[in-house]
């Protein structure tokens, strides 16, 4: 999380490195919430019927991460087609400006004729 973060507070985007490092946060969430699953199951399983005891809910922590990894994935979208929407402009005047190169040279080869 904190290469992304740092990554997109550089503007740099490494969409390899974003995209390896979003994977292995989701794995980890995923082992996050078996083990959770677990314990809790384990918990339950020790304490029996008779404790009145609440369980922490570690579903709305997993949650809570899943959202944020969500927002995240969204933002780095955002600012990936961002990019994709300057560079589009930067191909549209670079290519004017060839046109406008080729025009003066076709001019220039036609007055030295």
């Amino acid at each position: 999380m904190n290469r992304i973060e740092g990554s997109l507070k550089a503007d740099k985007f490494d969409q390899l490195a974003i995209s390896e490092e979003m994977e292995l946060c989701q794995e980890r969430m995923n082992s996050l919430e078996t083990m959770c699953n677990y314990l809790t199951s384990s918990l339950q399983s020790v304490q029996g019927t008779e404790s009145a005891a609440t369980i922490p809910d570690f579903r709305s922590e997993i949650t809570l991460y899943g959202n944020a990894m969500e927002q995240l994935k969204s933002n780095v979208y955002l600012r990936l087609a961002g990019i994709g929407i300057l560079l589009g402009f930067y191909k549209i005047a670079l290519l004017e400006q060839l046109k406008t190169v080729g025009q003066a040279l076709a001019m220039k080869h036609a007055n030295e004729e």
